[in-house]
């Protein structure tokens, strides 16, 4: 049969499918004879791998050719089954090449040495020393130059914020008995305002630098405070060198916590009667000498206490109601900003410390003898006491101004002059009128009227037209109104000769 005859020679030939069964025979002898000779021979190693096995060339078997697949057209049941038991082969054979590859990669992965015949105990992994949180650096601070409204960098501003902080701390210990020290804090703090009192920054940066120094308040405060903390002496160092000197402070005086209770009493704010004579004994001493006008110098004798005491006794009877007219006006004045912005107690306390300082001093004197002019001039010379400083400092001035002018000539008769000299004169002696008082306003009209005298009265301009005349008073206007009557005068004497020449 034609098929038949194919069937043989292809398998004569070895091509194709059939080529391939007839390697079926040598493919298991092949693995039969490496399996004996596998078992004879002493493998080296547990972990060494067989290799698979692999068809090895034979001399006598004809290699296929590479040629384009043809099927039979049918194939014997010898054949079929030949192919399929190929088939089953190559497929576990595949499987089995598969198995050995990942036994292979994963007993190189997972391998570790055999242990050793003595069992030693693993030695711990030696553990690293924890690392110690490190203390952050202090952030630097750079002093700012002296000067208002610079634009300060961030460690400009630290400075400023640690200065602050310092000074604060600096205080607490401060020795306000000694002299030295209050100098020296005052230099800290002048200097401090020179630098810091006013500047500019960048967006951030105030805000960084507060956040750089608050975490060394502690350490800035404790800096502040060695500033004027006095080293103790070689003994007491030797001994206790951890102990901080204090400040010595003075004893008690009676004197001085005498005056300290008449003064709060008073309403000057004293602060605790301690006896001991700080800057706010001293500041309430000098309100108190200004209000009942004595001499001005802040010393706590006995002479002061007298005033004080007495200053005491007469101020409950002395109700603003009782006072006069203007010493209501000046007492409401000068406690006006207690009034309306600090509150009824402290109105109140400003009340009484007036009315005190009022009762020690002098009443409101009598003003009727003055002329009109004189009475608008010494009012307006005390304007500044009689609402500021309270009625106390205005009666004093009023007494002042009265003792000046009782050696003065009184005011002249100025009914002689015209109308225009009369501006003259009175606008020349301003000043003197509505500051300097009435004494001095007095000596400017006389010594004004002597010199209108030599130089004689003005000219008439009642022969000027209307624009000439306006000329002329504008041309001598400075005379007129600054240098007085004469002076203005004579200027009109020269602008009228001009114009006639």
């Amino acid at each position: 049969m034609a098929s038949e005859e194919e069937e043989k020679k292809q398998q004569g030939d070895g091509k194709g499918f059939a080529g391939l069964s007839s390697m079926v025979s040598d493919v298991d002898a092949t693995v039969a004879s490496t399996s004996k000779q596998q078992q004879r021979e002493v493998p080296s190693s547990s972990t060494q791998q067989s290799s698979p096995a692999a068809r090895p060339d034979r001399q006598d078997q004809p290699k296929p050719t590479q040629q384009p697949y043809q099927a039979p057209a049918q194939p014997s049941g010898s054949s079929a089954a030949g192919k399929w038991l190929f088939g089953i082969f190559a497929v576990i054979g595949v499987i089995w090449l598969v198995n050995q590859s990942d036994d292979n990669s994963s007993s190189r992965s997972r391998y570790s040495p055999p242990p050793s015949s003595t069992s030693v105990a693993p030695t711990p992994a030696r553990q690293q020393p924890a690392a110690q949180p490190q203390t952050p650096s202090r952030p630097v601070e750079a002093q700012p130059s002296i000067g208002r409204n610079n634009v300060l960098s961030t460690a400009q501003i630290r400075y400023c914020l640690a200065e602050k902080i310092r000074l604060d701390a600096a205080e607490t210990v401060l020795n306000n008995y000694a002299d030295s020290d209050v100098d020296r804090f005052n230099g800290y703090v002048n200097d401090y305002n020179s630098r810091c009192g006013e500047f500019r920054y960048r967006q951030g940066a105030l805000e960084s630098a507060q956040r750089d120094v608050e975490p060394y308040r502690s350490q800035l405060q404790a800096e502040g405070r060695s500033r004027f903390v006095r080293s103790p002496s070689a003994a007491t160092r030797s001994a206790t060198p951890a102990q901080t000197p204090q400040p010595v402070r003075p004893s008690p005086d009676a004197t001085v916590q005498a005056i300290q209770q008449r003064l709060n009493a008073l309403g000057y704010d004293e602060g605790p009667a301690d006896g001991l004579p700080g800057e706010r004994t001293r500041a309430a001493i000098l309100a108190f000498q200004r209000d009942i006008g004595t001499a001005v110098d802040g010393v706590p004798t006995q002479a002061l206490l007298q005033k004080a005491l007495a200053a005491e006794r007469r101020a409950p009877s002395a109700a603003p109601m009782q006072l006069s007219r203007p010493e209501r006006e000046s007492l409401e004045a000068a406690c006006s900003t207690d009034k309306y912005v600090n509150g009824p107690a402290a109105y109140r306390a400003c009340l009484d410390r007036q009315t005190a300082a009022l009762m020690a001093g002098v009443r409101r004197p009598n003003l009727s003898s003055l002329s009109s002019a004189e009475t608008q001039s010494i009012e307006a010379a005390c304007s500044t006491d009689k609402y500021v400083n309270g009625p106390a400092a205005y009666n004093k001035c009023l007494t002042n101004q009265l003792t000046a002018l009782s050696g003065q000539s009184r005011r002249p008769d100025l009914s002689r002059l015209s109308s225009s000299e009369r501006q003259s004169i009175e606008a020349a002696c301003s000043t003197d009128k509505y500051v300097n008082g009435p004494a001095s306003y007095n000596s400017c009209l006389n010594k004004q009227l002597v010199a209108l005298d030599r130089q004689g009265s003005g000219p008439d301009l009642s022969r000027l037209s209307a624009s000439d005349r306006q000329s002329i008073e504008a041309a001598c206007s400075t005379d007129k109104y600054v240098n007085g009557p004469a002076a203005y005068n004579l200027c009109l004497s020269r602008q009228l000769a001009r114009l006639r020449n």
